[in-house]
């Protein structure tokens, strides 16, 4: 697939047990590319326990480069961890990273869930989302809600805030022109965007409120 590239040593492996609905899976690979984002020392654990399916998916780096290396000055997540598990009609996750670099420090611990019991329309809930950026702790709204749908991506109350600051999202994304998505932004220090825009010698500076 065009959107989709694989290092040569990628190594995947599983097994499926339909009477007794067992499902194991193993993965890993040096360097994965899909769209534009590069997994780099990517490796999946995947196995059913009590009717439950849980995964595991770690990456040393996820960054938006598609050369061999990463850059250093390139913008990272760096010990990526996505840990999920599957049962009925929803699944469980959370999402951790840890950018080790004094620098620019940053982390972020996400848990959620995905419900699919409406199918094809899918819902997403932000139950903790803890994101430090540049040692600044922003956490998310929790009345937040995410509807994806086969022709629009709804955004509900989905919003950040450190102290003061805050931004969010409420609308709809479709190809419908009446449909329109709201950007709220209070005292929103704009150079909270640097660490993605350095790498191309940009420094921001201002509020939007």
């Amino acid at each position: 697939a065009p959107w989709l590239s694989v290092h040569k040593q990628t190594v995947l492996s599983g097994s499926f047990d339909p009477v007794n609905n067992l499902v194991n899976i193993n993965g890993r690979s040096p360097l994965i590319h899909v769209q534009s984002f590069s997994l780099r020392n990517w490796s999946l654990k995947g196995e059913t326990n009590n009717a439950t399916l849980n995964v595991l998916m770690q990456c040393s780096e996820i960054d938006m480069s598609n050369k061999p290396k990463r850059d250093t000055s390139d913008f990272a997540l760096e010990q990526f961890k996505l840990q999920a598990s599957a049962a009925h009609d929803s699944i469980d996750f959370q999402i951790d990273w840890n950018d080790f670099e004094l620098q620019d420090y940053s982390f972020g611990k996400m848990k959620g869930n995905l419900a699919f019991s409406k199918y094809p329309q899918l819902n997403i809930y932000l139950s903790q989302s803890d994101i430090v950026i540049n040692d600044s702790l922003w956490q998310i709204n929790p009345q937040n809600r995410i509807t994806i749908d086969t022709s629009y991506l709804e955004f509900h109350e989905v919003g950040f805030k450190h102290l003061n600051q805050s931004i969010s999202a409420n609308g709809i994304l479709s190809d419908d022109p009446l449909n329109q998505l709201a950007l709220d932004f209070k005292n929103f220090n704009i150079s909270n965007a640097d660490i993605l825009t350095l790498q191309q010698d940009i420094n921001l500076d201002g509020y939007l409120t």
